[in-house]
């Protein structure tokens, strides 16, 4: 049984593979107008997309593992910014989203009174989650203990702003 490789054969890049591919379908099926040759058309179209998914998709590990270097770099130095040459700040921000389990909404009500913050529960017992985020944000950056109730979690994200000059 003959096995259909669809790699590029060893030295030739996919780019260049998949032109090699789209000429020899358009050798074969010079009648864009036929059947055959809309199929051919359909067939090297879906592999250009493919091949673009595919390439995204390396592109896109490759940026993750970049900002998680430079990351690494700015934090064993210290650095929560700093300013590149051609003006762009590099900055590493740290989101924190407060989540708290349905059974211990009460508690949660109740944590809130006590604090001073019962306006933030709103009509239907509930409490808006940019604003119970807010505010235990706001908590952890005084060094306030939170309720075990509370979970937290913490995303170190990477920003770069300004135009290269």
């Amino acid at each position: 049984m003959t096995q259909l490789h669809t790699g590029s054969p060893p030295g030739i890049g996919h780019d260049n593979g998949m032109r090699i591919i789209q000429d020899v379908l358009t050798g074969l099926f010079r009648d864009d107008e036929s059947l055959e040759g809309k199929a051919a058309i359909v067939l090297v179209k879906r592999a250009e997309v493919e091949a673009a998914e595919l390439a995204l998709k390396d592109a896109e590990e490759a940026a993750y593992n970049a900002e998680q270097a430079l990351m690494s770099d700015m934090t064993a130095q210290n650095l929560t910014q700093f300013k590149t040459g051609a003006g762009q700040v590099v900055k590493i921000e740290e989101r924190t989203w407060p989540s708290v389990l349905a059974a211990d909404r009460p508690s949660q009500f109740e944590w809130l009174r006590e604090m001073g913050l019962g306006n933030l529960i709103e009509q239907k017992e509930s409490v808006n989650a940019q604003t119970f985020a807010a505010e235990v944000r706001q908590r952890i950056t005084a060094g306030e203990t939170l309720p075990e109730w509370i979970k937290v979690s913490v995303e170190k994200k990477l920003k770069i702003k300004g135009e290269s000059k």
